[in-house]
């Protein structure tokens, strides 16, 4: 079982005006969007449920022959060439070997383990992904020797967890942080129940864990 956990950080803005996580986290909105990035995370990841976005696959791409960085944490190893690339007969190929489970958007956990919630304020909270983690594909480089080119050899790269999941949208028209309607329909009741335990806790009257209609 993946293990389920969220950043949450406070930005410039809101170390400027004297939030801290502590209290941030008090707060309605920081709290909800921690819960729910975590939702989020576990549906997609663990699950593969992408909230009604179909998963295309990865046979859409022409059957060729597909490169992986020798340094991405994949956990197999495919042919090795000269450059240092480990190569596989094809990208479905990859995933076979892999054991990847179709539409949870994860081989290493690196752009997962960058998801984070940004406090800006009290009122308002991003749920975005941070950080960089390593690259699944090899960068291949020449370099010059004398004068003449020398033999091809890779440069693995880490990649901005923003970027990667900016890449899945463009190539597949999936957002993976896309809310599914039980989610939406949680941040109405948690947001109640919330306001609720506030009133039971400034007013005289009993809280018996139910907000009102």
């Amino acid at each position: 079982m993946i293990a389920v956990s969220v950043k949450t950080e406070i930005s410039r803005r809101a170390v400027a005006s004297g939030i801290t996580l502590e209290r941030a986290l008090a707060e309605m909105v920081p709290a909800l969007s921690h819960d729910l990035a975590k939702d989020v995370r576990a549906r997609v990841q663990q699950r593969g449920d992408l909230a009604g976005q179909p998963f295309p696959g990865w046979r859409q791409w022409t059957p060729r022959a597909y490169a992986v960085s020798p340094r991405y944490p994949d956990g197999i190893t495919g042919r090795v060439s000269p450059s240092g690339a480990e190569w596989y007969k094809s990208r479905p190929d990859y995933h076979a070997q892999r054991g990847t489970r179709p539409g949870t958007y994860t081989v290493s956990g690196g752009m997962w383990d960058g998801l984070s919630v940004v406090v800006d304020t009290n009122y308002r909270a991003r749920i975005m992904f941070r950080g960089r983690s390593e690259g699944q594909n090899p960068n291949f480089t020449r370099r010059q020797r004398g004068g003449a080119q020398g033999p091809v050899r890779i440069r693995p790269l880490k990649i901005n967890n923003s970027l990667k999941a900016w890449t899945v949208l463009r190539a597949h028209g999936v957002n993976v942080l896309a809310l599914a309607e039980a989610e939406l329909a949680g941040i109405a009741r948690d947001a109640v129940n919330h306001v609720a335990r506030g009133i039971g806790a400034e007013l005289p009257v009993v809280w018996n864990g139910r907000g009102p209609s």
